[in-house]
């Protein structure tokens, strides 16, 4: 305990960082060396460089775990400029059970649009895909850095705008749950706001972003006087059950082909859910509990991820719901989140490949419902 005490200290976050810059100097060039001969490679169909991305992650989350990162988030347009959004709480009456906490309330967030702002005026026609992004409730956020690649990804596979959510992070108390959602329910209605008719709104999420992304629609559902369905969901490297405890994951035939430890599920498991909760509640692990739903539902899973399994089994179990339509994409030879991380680990064909069918579902969707 106090060796973590010192960790997560100001000092001890500065050594730790130096400490892990010295160590990737002298381990990159060795894994270079080692992953240039093929038979070292966790899979035989991976390039070098996706090799070296995927280990280059794993080494960013065992640093963030370490020092428990407090991922910084800030309502200033940054870089992002006149694309940033920044967005007040909805009336108290779109916020029932489960998001009313005595300690946790609505509150300001921001988001990021690509390629350009919309415009209510002219952008009439135009679908919009409401993104939350992964990092298990943690780390990223909506910014060009961690989300550009993939929304460009989107954009040139469905020809939609979109929107990414920069959701309070649980690595500040004040963003356990229900923070993030209540941020979900903020950015659905403020789409709503700029007269995004419903039938053009597609929800997305990756990985817990792909969580908040369910749990939204389960609460539209429970909530039809309040909030109308989207037109489809779209959910990418889906977490959606925080019951499978972090040390059954390292039994997983893919924990090594994945480059997520399984200690930041634990770390999340620590900050994000309530007490007051189970975390076999329908909001927290919503795989355990498939609804029904008029909103077609897309899943994508890698075949070689550690959560491949998860959303497998949840497109299995919504599609068995009487009227559900969903549809599963299962991406081969890559790892978690390929959407987030192809421009890193150059498996951009895998990323579009995904995308692409992602749109032909949306196209499908849009045809039957006469909105093509």
């Amino acid at each position: 305990m106090g060796s973590k005490s010192f960790l997560i200290s100001k000092t001890g976050r500065t050594f730790w960082t130096i400490l892990t810059l010295v160590c990737l100097a002298i381990r990159l060039p060795l894994l270079l060396i080692y992953y240039s001969f093929k038979c070292f490679r966790p899979h035989p169909r991976w390039t070098l460089r996706q090799c070296i991305a995927y280990d280059l992650l794993r080494i960013w989350f065992e640093y963030a775990i370490a020092v428990e990162f407090p991922f910084p988030q800030s309502l200033e347009p940054g870089a992002e400029k006149e694309r940033w959004a920044v967005i007040p709480p909805a009336e108290d009456k779109f916020y029932k059970t489960p998001l009313l906490d005595a300690e946790i309330r609505p509150a300001t967030v921001g988001g990021t649009w690509y390629p350009r702002k919309y415009e209510s005026q002219s952008d009439q026609r135009e679908k919009v895909i409401l993104h939350f992004h992964g990092g298990a409730f943690l780390l990223s956020d909506a910014r060009d850095m961690n989300s550009a690649s993939a929304a460009k990804t989107m954009i040139e596979a469905t020809s939609a705008m979109v929107f990414f959510v920069d959701y309070r992070l649980c690595s500040s108390p004040s963003g356990r749950f229900p923070a993030a959602l209540q941020d979900a329910i903020t950015a659905y209605r403020y789409i709503l706001n700029l007269g995004v008719p419903p039938c053009h709104i597609v929800i997305s999420g990756d990985s817990a972003g792909a969580n908040l992304a369910v749990g939204l629609l389960r609460y539209i559902g429970e909530n039809s006087d309040l909030l109308p369905n989207p037109s489809a969901a779209l959910l990418w490297s889906s977490w959606l059950d925080l019951t499978v405890r972090p040390e059954d994951m390292e039994t997983h035939q893919n924990f090594r082909t994945d480059y997520v430890p399984s200690e930041l599920f634990a770390w999340a498991l620590r900050t994000y859910p309530p007490q007051r909760l189970p975390l076999s509640h329908p909001y927290l692990s919503p795989s355990r509990h498939p609804f029904v739903t008029t909103t077609p539902i897309w899943v994508s899973v890698g075949n070689l991820e550690l959560l491949r399994d998860q959303g497998v089994e949840f497109a299995d179990d919504m599609r068995k719901m009487q009227g559900n339509r969903v549809k599963l994409c299962e991406v081969s030879d890559v790892a978690h989140d390929t959407i987030i991380t192809a421009h890193l680990s150059g498996r951009q064909d895998k990323a579009e490949e995904g995308a692409v069918d992602a749109a032909k579902f949306l196209r499908s969707v849009w045809t039957s419902a006469g909105d093509g």
